[in-house]
């Protein structure tokens, strides 16, 4: 997982054909809890690079994709926008990361 912030997001969805950006918030337990979770919830999806974004640090961003709950994850196929899941539900990310996989 990288970390990126308001300048680098849009690189990070832009190098990577598949991406998904996991919107978080430091005060958030379940952003935390997940955020911890993420590198073994990847296993077997390397192909779907993820990036993890504080939403305070990146407001109009998070703006951008009517974010109204952390955390949310976004899938970008090729730059493009697919979803967006508001979710800290292992199972429900795992099904993103296998649908990310088709792009």
């Amino acid at each position: 997982m990288e970390f990126v912030n308001s300048k680098t997001v849009q690189n990070f969805i832009d190098k990577n054909p598949s991406a998904v950006v996991m919107l978080g918030a430091s005060w958030c337990f379940p952003c935390k809890r997940i955020k911890q979770k993420l590198p073994v919830i990847q296993e077997g999806f390397d192909v779907v690079r993820i990036a993890y974004l504080d939403v305070d640090e990146a407001q109009e961003f998070a703006k951008s994709l009517n974010v109204m709950a952390v955390p949310t994850f976004a899938l970008y196929s090729n730059g493009k926008l697919i979803k967006t899941i508001p979710t800290s539900d292992e199972n429900v990310i795992r099904e993103l990361l296998m649908e990310a996989r088709k792009y």
